[in-house]
């Protein structure tokens, strides 16, 4: 998504740069969102959705398999190589989950806490 905010003139690739493109994913069912897709895609510039679009665009996307786009394309779209020394490659990002606990683990949670009361309670009645 950083094409989608930083100027084309504010950006430059080094010789191992490379840009990741997946189709979005519905964040309650799991499920391709074709209609997130297509927003995210209109938030590009044009010469990365034109190059989406002749890879066989949104409705060859999955959410498994990414599209590359290497640092030799960028350059050829017009999108500037970085100049001096190379930095280390980047620390991969880690996603944190949020400690709060969805609907549906408090639903789950409140089960188990009832199917442990009344195996207590069977336990106690058999003895």
């Amino acid at each position: 998504m950083i094409m989608a905010y930083v100027p084309h003139e504010q950006l430059c690739f080094g010789e191992s740069a490379s840009l990741e493109f997946h189709a979005a994913q519905n964040s309650k069912t799991g499920e391709l969102s074709i209609e997130t897709t297509k927003w995210m895609l209109s938030q590009y510039p044009q010469d990365i959705r034109i190059w989406i679009r002749d890879k066989g665009g949104v409705e060859k996307m999955s959410i498994e398999q990414f599209w590359t786009l290497n640092a030799a394309e960028l350059w050829t779209m017009g999108y500037r190589k970085c100049e001096g020394e190379a930095e280390p490659p980047p620390v991969p990002m880690t996603i944190l989950r949020s400690s709060r606990k969805t609907r549906e683990q408090e639903a789950w949670d409140k089960r188990t806490r009832k199917a442990e009361q009344a195996w207590k309670e069977w336990q106690r009645n058999k003895e």
